[in-house]
């Protein structure tokens, strides 16, 4: 019995390999085409203006240092979206279920410090 190669996007099949067919399996989770562009975290460190900071609390009805702690750890993974003066950033997570999208510049003397300029901040769900 000779396999016949899997149809592309079923998941599974086989492929012919150095002359013998191979069985192969994608992972559900494996996205076909994996994102590699650095996390805004591993970037460099991130800094909330004061302006981002006050949208972002009002937003979400949280004081002043609660709003920083959870605007840099929800900004840490945000994947880069535009380029240009500034860059643009979106996070969405189903923790907090924001989709947030941050305008980010580097600092003129240090550019490992990136600064956060604005915040928009939407509902996961919409």
């Amino acid at each position: 019995m000779t396999p016949t190669p899997g149809v592309r996007g079923h998941g599974h099949g086989y492929r012919h390999e150095d002359g013998h067919w191979v069985r192969w399996t994608q992972h559900p989770t494996t996205s076909p085409s994996p994102d590699t562009s650095p996390r805004l975290g591993q970037r460099g460190q991130i800094l909330v203006s004061a302006s981002a900071l006050d949208r972002y609390a009002s937003a979400r009805s949280l004081r002043t240092e609660e709003a920083r702690r959870e605007l840099t750890s929800v900004l840490i993974d945000a994947r880069h979206q535009s380029d240009g003066p500034p860059a643009k950033y979106r996070a969405r997570t189903r923790v907090t279920g924001l989709d947030v999208t941050a305008l980010v510049v580097p600092d003129k003397e240090d550019t490992r410090l990136l600064i956060v300029v604005a915040a928009d901040v939407r509902d996961y769900n919409r």
